[in-house]
Parts: structure tokens; sequence; C-alpha cells
């Protein structure tokens, strides 16, 4: 038996904000890419905000699936939203910002037109004091080091080595590298061969989209052989860089926390000591897991399959790996299904027991981080124990798991933005000039109430639901939700029970309803006269039409 039922559990995980970025494949300039994988290169846990193509108005299904699986706190639009597929993400996703980035209206400047408007979102360069510990496990000899970009200008090869490995510049002082951590630098004179030969000569060489994976928490796919093959997307179309970018968030984390993918124009090919530096590149840098030889695959959404074939013999001549090839379609992506659960990093929970349904929660700030800004904001998602006093035993916790629904939040958190996850746990936004949380747990039937009405609420007034929302209230007449004499009448009863398993016992004994029945002077001739209507009326149902 459970010794103190008047307490309670809540686990408490900081990660970071999940964002996840909409574009028009068909309109999308390589400024906006750029400046979207810029953002999520130089963000801690930006490397797994997927870019999701909304072909003519829809989102095909397998991009779907990857939307649903993310689970984004955010979606920050690059194009207008049709009114049915905004009120699918809000039912499916339910984000608590909905976003249109045209709203922030545009600049002059093509190279800040694209940029992403969102604030406070936690810079990578917060992990410099850390750097060394994280990734001394790389390589036990050699001491990590970072690849920056070194200059002013975006040279010939800028887009490809940013959407690859991304890029940070030390240019400006307040992105300067502390002397501690040592770099490797290229610059825009570097050909892109040499750059695939620098990366490959240091093995315990960093990159900024591995920086940004730091520690990120993020949901774990179950495992796909074809998902712990190393990936070479060969073409320059909007979907092939789509494909690569996205393809980090279906693999194993094993595969997630080094480069396990590629993109190369196909003009590369061409170039002089390419393919031997891609094949160097690949030795260096691609491990297979277990005895057998890795394999590397070669797709493309524009290269037909006797191009690649012929690519991946070249570059695989001679060395220890197969290959395989084929064309992908632009609707595709990886297939992967959810793990049960998500990554259970114990040294980032934070465990409390509480005693009083009204409680100040620490804001948990992830551990390691030292010292942020104060619009620095980062997600809290709490996992909370549910009611113990109505469960008699101690080798089952019970827990709420609450529906996606936007409002919900506000019961227990009334002036804080959140959500629910895919998990049904509350998520918070804090920030490290909060300090405390302030938590109400609700009745159930405060949390029933929106449901049963539809009433949600919304965080933001630019929000691309508000609109929706109302329309909806003007329409609906305003719901006044209270208990039915008989409702008062059931809710009496079951108080009469410790829970529901017991007065489930109760009324499932033959012998208790009997009881019942008699006290209620209900017989045989009143069970005809409540049966003979129904009896009547389904005599007079035309069975040729079942």
């Amino acid at each position: 038996m459970r010794e103190n039922m008047s307490t309670f559990f809540v686990e408490i995980y900081p990660r970071p904000c999940k964002i996840a970025f909409l574009i028009n494949p068909h309109d999308c300039p390589s400024l906006l890419l750029d400046s979207i994988i810029e953002f999520n290169t130089r963000t801690w846990g930006g490397r797994y905000n997927p870019i999701i193509p909304v072909s003519k108005g829809e989102i095909n299904e397998s991009y779907w699936d990857l939307l649903k699986f993310s689970d984004p706190d955010i979606i920050y639009c690059y194009l207008g939203l049709k009114r049915y597929l905004i009120e699918r993400i809000d039912k499916e996703i339910s984000p608590y910002y909905l976003i249109d980035h045209k709203l922030f209206g545009a600049t002059s400047s093509d190279h800040y037109k694209y940029n992403v408007t969102l604030r406070g979102q936690i810079h990578s360069k917060n992990l410099y004091p850390h750097f060394n510990d994280i990734f001394k496990q790389i390589d036990p000899i050699s001491k990590p080091k970072l690849l920056i970009y070194n200059g002013s200008k975006r040279g010939k090869y800028y887009s490809s080595i940013l959407r690859n490995f991304g890029v940070i510049n030390d240019v400006s002082l307040e992105n300067r590298i502390p002397e501690k951590i040592e770099t490797v630098k290229i610059d825009q004179n570097h050909r892109i061969n040499e750059i695939l030969k620098t990366i490959a000569k240091f093995r315990a060489l960093v990159t900024p989209i591995q920086l940004a994976e730091v520690n990120s928490y993020y949901y774990e796919p179950e495992y796909n052989s074809d998902n712990d093959n190393f990936l070479i997307i060969v073409g320059n179309s909007i979907w092939d860089w789509i494909y690569c970018w996205n393809r980090s968030i279906a693999l194993p984390y094993h595969r997630r926390k080094d480069i396990s993918q590629l993109c190369i124009p196909y003009s590369f090919f061409d170039l002089t000591n390419f393919k031997s530096s891609l094949k160097e590149f690949l030795s260096h840098r691609f491990w297979p897991s277990g005895t057998s030889p890795g394999v590397v695959d070669f797709v493309s959404c524009e290269i037909e399959h006797s191009k690649l074939d012929s690519i991946a013999r070249t570059i695989l001549d001679r060395s220890n790996f197969r290959h395989r090839t084929r064309e992908i379609d632009t609707k595709e992506f990886p297939s992967f299904i959810v793990y049960p659960k998500r990554l259970d990093f114990i040294e980032t929970k934070k465990r409390l027991q509480l005693s009083s349904k009204h409680a100040l929660l620490p804001a948990t700030k992830p551990i390691i981080f030292d010292k942020l800004s104060a619009d620095s904001t980062w997600m809290v998602d709490l996992k909370i124990e549910y009611r113990p006093e109505k469960f008699m035993y101690t080798n089952k916790n019970y827990w709420w798991r609450l529906p996606k629904f936007s409002g919900i939040t506000k019961q227990f958190y009334k002036n804080k933005r959140g959500r629910i996850t895919n998990e049904g746990m509350i998520s918070i936004e804090t920030q490290e000039s909060v300090q405390n949380l302030e938590m109400n747990i609700p009745q159930d039937s405060d949390v029933l109430i929106p449901l049963v009405t539809g009433y949600k609420t919304l965080f933001f007034s630019n929000d691309l639901r508000n609109k929706y929302y109302k329309e909806i209230r003007i329409k609906t007449v305003k719901k006044q939700i209270r208990f039915s004499d008989k409702g008062v009448y059931a809710r009496g009863v079951m108080k009469l029970f410790t829970n529901i398993f017991y007065l489930h016992s109760f009324v499932e004994n033959r012998f208790w309803r009997t009881v019942i029945q008699n006290l209620c002077h209900i017989g045989p001739d009143k069970e005809d006269k409540f049966l003979k209507p129904i009896i009547n009326r389904i005599k007079k149902i035309d069975k040729s039409t079942w």
C-alpha cells in the first residue's frame, strides 16, 4: 500500500524549442533556404527543426508524418496556408504559435529579406564553455576542434558548405571563438575538394551542425537498417536539399551525432580531384555498424539511375564499401516509426515530490549551460502524476496524459505559453529571467470543459489561427456547462467508493445489482413499461433496408 496518499511526483525535462519551417518548393530562392539553415545551425537543437514542403497548398502524407513526429512547438511559414490546412495543423499538431514570415515585412536587402524573425532562441555559442568536455569522447588522443568559416564574403561553395556542415563565422566580435577551443578554418577561397579533405583529415573535427545537435533530447525513431547507411544525394534541386536536411531526423541516435549524409550538386563530380576527395572523406568519416561492409546509398530526385550508378562505381572502386542507387520521388521521405518513448537522459531530468496541488516549480535550466541572456527561451516538459489518492497500489504510476488542445495548458499554468506534446505531457515555455513556474492541478471537470465547449485560446494576436477562431466564435452560441440532475445523482453515488475500480466491481456483481433494483422498486412490471416502446419501434423498422 502507498504510505502517503497526499503527495505526488512531477518530473521536469528541459529541452530546446522545436520549430518547423513550411516553404513552397516551387518558389524557394536559394537565399531563403540558406536563411533557414543558418538559423538552425546556430541554434541549440536546430539540427532537428524540419523543413516541410507545401506543394500546391498540400503537405504530402510522408512529410505530414514527419511533421507529426517532430511535434513542433512553433510552425514558421514562408507561404500562405489554406484554411483547411490551418485547421488540420491546429487539430493534429497544435503548436503554441503558428506564424507567417510575411507579417514582419520584407527588407530591401536580399541578405536579410528571409531572415527568421524569432527571438530568444538559445545560440549554440552558449555551448563553448563546455565544448572540450562535450566532444572529448570523439577521439581519446586528439583534442576536439571546431570547423569555422573565416571571411566576410560568401564564396562559390558557401551554400553547399552551409547546408552540409553549417557555418560559424568568427569575423564579428560576438561570435569570436574562445582561445581554449582549437579551430580549423576554411574560407571562400577553398575549393570543395580541399574542404572535404580538410574535414576528413581531422578525426576529432566538430562541424557547426553537430554543435547544434548536442544534448537536444529529441525523439528516437524505431531502428531501420536502411537509415544506418551513409547517404549521398546527388543533385542541386530544392527537393534534394530538403531530403538531405530532414534525413537526420529519421536516423538512429548513434548516427545523428556524426555526418551521415551529403548533398552534392551533379556538376561537382566533374571537378578535378573531387571524386578522390569524396572517397577519402567517406573512408575517414563513415564507420559502419558491426562487422559487415558499410553501405553507401546514392539517391537523387533529378539524376537518372544509370548516371548515379556510374558515379557510385567510380567513387567506391577498390574501397571497403558497397553501394546502392535509386531515384527518389519528390513526395518520398525515409520511412520511420517513432520509438515508444523519448531518449531518457537521466542527467537532465529533475524529479520532485509535491504535497500541494498549488506549487512553485523551479524553471529548470538545461545543465549544459552556465549563463544565458535574460531573453533566452527553452521549453520544459512536465510529467505529472495523476491523483495518487485514487490508486491504492505502488507498483503502478498513473500520469496525466492530455489531448492536443490549445487552452488546456492554461488550466495548469495560467500565464504561461505552452502546449501538449505527442506524449500527452504539458510543455511550458520559460526564460532565463523566470525563476519559478506556478503550477495548479485542476479538477478533471475543469480540463474537460474546454474540450466539450470547443473554446480555444491563443497566445499571440498575430497567430494564423486567430482569424479562423474569431469566425467560429461569431457563429457559435456560447455554451454553458453544468451537471444534469442525473449527473449529480451519479456523481454522488461514485463518491461512495474510493475509486472507479471498486465502483465497477460493485456494479458488475449481480447480487448487488439486484439489491439496488429492489431499493429503487424496479421490478418486471417497470422493466416492461420501459422496454415496450423500444421494442415497438424496432418492430416497425423495415429490415430490408438494413
